[in-house]
């Protein structure tokens, strides 16, 4: 089973032209995959969590994949470009969760979860490019409690010092949400080879 955690439903939107799906508790259920809008924090404690702690418990396996849009700091990546995430960082710098490779051939990122996207930030330090969204952190420490590994690919938006309004990254999704879809099925691939 894939679990697909996407925050925003925009971002999912080529999923739900390409993919029949059926409502379930979980979330979207299309053959093995199953896709979750996992929206703000308290929807993801409230609905999402107690899902995926079903989920776990009526599959033997299941991968977490999270995808999404995220902006760049510093401009070290162009626009449009895939990233796996190998490090979700807390806004302060302080804590860092591992995550489990998507094992696709993409840039290595760092992911800095913010509440606000005006935020002041800088890479300047960094070895690799640096990505910036609003939810992986919390995501990816939800799931280190419940035991499961969590991957995550981002495409990469726009750039971070330009704080683009979430309304016109709304506007353009249907083509970085295409480019999110191919990667899922990167990874379904992926995984069916190695069964």
């Amino acid at each position: 089973m894939i679990v697909l955690l996407i925050a925003h439903k925009a971002e999912a939107q080529c999923f739900f032209r390409r993919m029949t799906f059926r409502k379930e508790t979980c979330g979207y259920l299309s053959g093995d995959t199953c896709l979750v809008i996992t929206g703000n924090k308290d929807r993801l404690s409230r609905h999402i969590l107690p899902g995926i702690k079903k989920l776990k418990q009526d599959f033997k396996e299941i991968h977490l994949l999270n995808l999404g849009f995220a902006a760049v700091l510093n401009r070290r990546l162009p626009l449009d470009t895939p990233v796996q995430v190998d490090l979700s960082v807390n806004e302060s710098g302080e804590t860092a969760i591992p995550l489990t490779s998507a094992g696709l051939n993409l840039p290595a990122v760092r992911c800095i979860s913010v509440a606000d996207s005006r935020q002041p930030l800088d890479s300047g330090n960094e070895e690799l490019p640096v990505v910036v969204d609003m939810e992986l952190f919390r995501l990816a420490g939800e799931t280190r409690r419940l035991a499961l590994p969590l991957s995550s690919v981002k495409i990469v938006s726009d750039f971070y010092e330009q704080h683009v309004p979430a309304r016109v990254l709304i506007e353009k999704a249907a083509p970085l949400s295409c480019q999110l879809y191919d990667v899922y099925q990167s990874f379904q691939e992926k995984l069916n080879d190695l069964v």
